[in-house]
């Protein structure tokens, strides 16, 4: 989808969205109430080496979706800690994008 003269922005990205719609699975509980008890450091630690070693996008989410549920939300955005956490979170819940990765011609 292009930006065309007669285009604004904002009607652009509506377009944009209509016709490839994200699906987002939130969780709308009410209760900011983590799963578990708060990581600890060593587990930090563990789970930041886990993070950074290859494996399947599935594991990949499964293992960062885990641990930001152990999290407060207020400790999530306001311990410089888990920023490593933050990153991981937006790969595990991206959409993968058609033709992104692709061969450069020489």
């Amino acid at each position: 989808m292009r930006l065309t003269r007669d285009d604004s922005l904002d009607d652009w990205i509506d377009k944009a969205l209509e016709a490839d719609p994200l699906t987002v699975d939130i969780d709308d509980d009410d209760d900011d109430e983590p799963v578990g008890p708060p990581p600890t450091e060593s587990e930090l630690d563990a789970g930041q080496q886990l993070l950074v070693q290859w494996q399947s996008p599935q594991d990949f989410s499964s293992a960062t979706l885990a641990m930001c549920k152990r999290c407060l939300s207020a400790d999530y955005f306001n311990r410089p800690r888990l920023k490593f956490l933050h990153d991981a979170y937006v790969l595990a819940t991206r959409r993968p994008v058609a033709g992104w990765l692709h061969k450069t011609r020489r």
